[in-house]
């Protein structure tokens, strides 16, 4: 009999805690109606539309919701309350979300590759937004505005050779210092850990190369981050590093960065690369 009365005091106790702390029931939840609306002017010219998002609102009481509609705005039904809100778009290859139930966590990574020295692969089209603190009124519409950000952002390289260009038979590069991922919901870079990317390059004109990649920003504090491997006509190749760790010190979406080599051919037969010079800007070019 003491046993019995042991337990239902217990469950007294444990009944009125719950109703101090507020603990929500979804029978109790009232229901209000969200438009949400979305803004795509904040992207560059250069990325293809998104064809739809998927949004996270993170309740004040612990809860999260997560839809996935188009890009163009949809409406929602959510229970009244406060939340924060991350917007992010689902089909981003070469990207990975993790832990996108905490709202200060959830992040986006770049893939590795398979290979023996892991190797950043390229991810583009992966945008973000957020909102810290939106509140669904009752018995009546909210209305929350988003207008997403690029996560993503493009480096265009040219390569410029003066000199004996016609000695070179090929030109391929790495990047050194790519950042893997960032946060969901304010964009700053995940850690201060950084990686490798392999760019493919293409002769553009019959002196000089250029390349793309797609990364979500560049640790500056990483130098010689750049790396060409030259092929020439005798049958010898060259490793030229470069140091343009000072392009990026501001970085929003595009950076074009244009290297300028001079091809030396010495009386002995020795073929040799040399930067001259290097400029970068925010102007976007048009690789095509």
């Amino acid at each position: 009999m003491k046993n019995i009365k042991f337990i239902v005091l217990c469950l007294l106790v444990f009944l009125a805690s719950c109703s101090k702390r507020g603990l929500n029931r979804e029978s109790d939840d009232i229901y209000a109606s969200v438009d949400i609306n979305i803004d795509w002017s904040n992207l560059p010219d250069w990325e293809e539309p998104i064809d739809s998002v998927t949004l996270y609102f993170y309740g004040e009481d612990g809860r999260v919701f997560f839809k996935t509609g188009t890009a163009k705005g949809f409406q929602w039904l959510l229970p009244v309350q406060k939340y924060r809100v991350i917007l992010y778009n689902k089909l981003a290859p070469g990207a990975i979300y993790r832990n996108k139930d905490q709202y200060e966590k959830a992040n986006v990574t770049a893939q590795l590759s398979v290979k023996a020295v892991p190797v950043i692969m390229q991810h583009r089209r992966v945008i973000y937004d957020s909102y810290n603190n939106r509140t669904i009124i009752a018995y009546g519409n909210s209305l929350l505005s988003l207008r997403p950000k690029l996560l993503s952002k493009k480096i265009e390289y040219k390569i410029i050779f003066s000199g004996n260009y016609a000695s070179v038979t090929g030109c391929t590069a790495i990047v050194n210092g790519i950042v893997e991922g960032a946060y969901l919901h304010n964009g700053e870079y995940l850690n201060s850990s950084s990686g490798y990317g392999q760019i493919v390059t293409e002769l553009n004109s019959e002196n000089g190369y250029s390349a793309e990649i797609f990364v979500f920003g560049m640790n500056q504090s990483v130098k010689d981050n750049v790396t060409l491997f030259f092929r020439y006509k005798n049958g010898s190749d060259q490793k030229l590093d470069i140091d343009v760790s000072e392009a990026f010190k501001e970085f929003t979406t595009t950076k074009k960065v244009t290297l300028y080599v001079d091809i030396t051919l010495a009386t002995e037969g020795v073929i040799n690369a040399k930067l001259k010079s290097w400029v970068a800007s925010e102007e976007e070019i048009d690789l095509e």
